[in-house]
């Protein structure tokens, strides 16, 4: 790692991030490829079976008419995450430009958690590979391989509510993530669990702070809490996450659930292990408590909203990224020789979308090229 840490110091910071964001966005994608033999099939009905177009199809209807579209009852979930087919609407933006949001999100969140990373080592190449190591989970997967899913801006959402110091940010994180997926709802609490053991490393930061800034997230989540409760009450509110409540889950899905988990962070889970193992200290207390109750519990209910196992795991992204942080400040010569490590695991090794009906396996660019060579061969002849 000292030779890449020579190049990338040589570089302007902003260029740094240019080529964390845009260079792993491209790593990963060569690694785990999206599935580009399908994606000739965007807006044939006969595809809309196939997982990385159903939820493209109705969405482009959502944005041609944000508020008056017919939907498929698998993407009924989607009637009120109106933040970006508001927008896309309002600024007319063609259907390629609007499918290819969560892909320029998931480029951000790379730059940013580089970003992160660097103001706590001051190492470009800590930075760089904590950034991909995180970035080989399931929410990049999911941005990346299944069309119109924005998952790589709820996962932004998390990252500024648990991470950033600005308060005008963790404001802003807070009144427009839930628009995009109301899951940050869910995974608000962990993530501001997981702020108040991030910035007690920073001088001048006390609990009262932290407390305050609880405050300042209920305030500006309750309004769409108590709407979205409104709808339901008037049955108003028919997404899947109401009308489907847990009826995924069953017992024979065991082996599917832990297959799920494993798939949400693969080797990345060393860095959820370590964290645990830092603030099991003595004198943790209730805060230790919470968040491990509050990792179980985040899971559980993500577990219960839907049956995208592999994919629900990232909500627990602020705690495997507060894994590294900790880490770091504890032992970083420990950081320092695991993430080449984790990082070659996680590129090399298998990945998979897991769902409790089906698993998918995600596949190298190079074989999914070769696959859609050989489908436009079979179609010529």
């Amino acid at each position: 790692m000292k030779d890449l840490g020579k190049v990338l110091d040589r570089l302007p910071y902003p260029f740094f991030l240019i080529l964390v964001a845009i260079g792993g966005f491209l790593l990963i994608n060569f690694c785990y490829s999206p599935n580009l033999e399908n994606w000739m099939g965007v807006g044939n009905p006969a595809t809309h079976p196939y997982p990385e177009l159903n939820r493209a199809i109705d969405s482009l209807d959502q944005l041609r008419s944000p508020f008056a579209f017919k939907r498929n009852p698998s993407n009924e979930v989607i009637r009120w995450r109106l933040l970006f087919p508001l927008a896309g609407h309002a600024l007319h933006l063609s259907p390629v430009a609007y499918m290819s949001l969560p892909f320029i999100g998931a480029a951000a969140v790379l730059g940013l958690m580089a970003h992160l990373i660097f103001l706590e080592t001051h190492c470009r190449e800590v930075a760089a590979c904590s950034s991909l190591v995180l970035g080989t989970t399931s929410w990049f997967f999911t941005s990346c391989g299944w069309l119109c899913y924005f998952d790589s801006w709820y996962v932004m959402g998390l990252l500024c509510a648990a991470f950033m110091r600005s308060r005008l940010v963790l404001l802003g994180a807070c009144l427009l993530t839930p628009w995009v997926d109301e899951r940050f709802i869910v995974a608000l609490p962990l993530a501001l669990i997981v702020r108040s053991f991030y910035l007690e490393g920073f001088p001048g930061y006390d609990r009262r702070q932290w407390r305050s800034e609880v405050i300042l997230t209920a305030l500006a989540t309750v309004p769409w809490v108590l709407l979205r409760v409104m709808l339901i009450v008037l049955h108003a509110d028919n997404s899947s996450t109401v009308n489907s409540f847990g009826m995924h889950l069953s017992p024979g899905i065991a082996g599917q659930l832990v297959w799920g988990i494993w798939e949400g962070f693969r080797a990345g889970w060393l860095y959820v292990g370590m964290l645990l193992v830092l603030v099991c200290r003595p004198g943790a207390g209730w805060r230790y408590r919470l968040l491990t109750y509050g990792m179980a519990a985040t899971l559980a209910v993500h577990f219960i909203l839907a049956g995208d196992l592999s994919r629900s795991v990232s909500a627990l992204l602020p705690v495997a990224f507060l894994g590294i942080v900790l880490g770091w400040r504890v032992h970083p010569q420990w950081i320092w020789r695991s993430l080449p490590l984790v990082l070659a695991f996680n590129l090399l090794f298998p990945a998979h979308h897991v769902v409790t009906g089906f698993v998918e396996p995600i596949k190298s660019f190079p074989v999914r090229w070769q696959g859609r060579q050989n489908q436009n061969a079979f179609l010529q002849n």
